[in-house]
């Protein structure tokens, strides 16, 4: 099935499409990579880097309809000068991380990586673990996160959310 792009679309399933990634890419050093992807290659990754943005994050704001597949566009949502994002349009920010990272996400599996890595050793009594964190790939890369900090919080499987009763 094409990628559908469409803003607040009842079918979305990608906040960016593959001609304004190509777009995106063109500006960026490091390119010949997604540039040497296949247009459904292309499509797929961006797909799943949508939808893994959408899934790792907790987006602020709300979204605009309740039509709409994808949890953008939202409502309530400001850039990094405080002024308010328009509810007709995918940030540019957003559109240009979920290229960064359906690039990453064409070279290799980022989410195939075994629970155990980055982990040098592990013993059970009495307790030893070792943790070796160049070993570890995270979800979601550091500058991707930059990236969409003033737009949501990546949920963390780490932490813990408390509830007061």
């Amino acid at each position: 099935m094409a990628l559908d792009a469409t803003i607040g679309g009842a079918s979305a399933d990608s906040n960016v499409s593959v001609a304004d990634a190509d777009t995106y890419w063109t500006t960026r050093p490091n390119f010949a990579a997604w540039d040497a992807l296949t247009t459904a290659n292309k499509e797929r990754s961006l797909k799943w880097a949508t939808r893994l943005l959408d899934q790792t994050y907790t987006w602020n704001g709300g979204p605009v309809t309740t039509t709409q597949a994808l949890r953008w566009p939202r409502s309530g949502t400001w850039d990094r000068d405080g002024d308010s994002y328009a509810t007709t349009i995918i940030p540019q920010e957003v559109k240009d991380a979920t290229a960064e990272f359906a690039n990453l996400l064409a070279a290799s599996d980022r989410y195939a990586d075994p629970g155990t890595a980055g982990f040098s050793e592990i013993k059970v009594g009495p307790i030893t673990l070792k943790i070796d964190p160049s070993d570890r790939v995270e979800e979601v890369p550091f500058f991707i996160r930059q990236m969409l900090e003033h737009l949501g919080t990546k949920y963390s499987s780490s932490s813990v959310k408390l509830v007061r009763t």
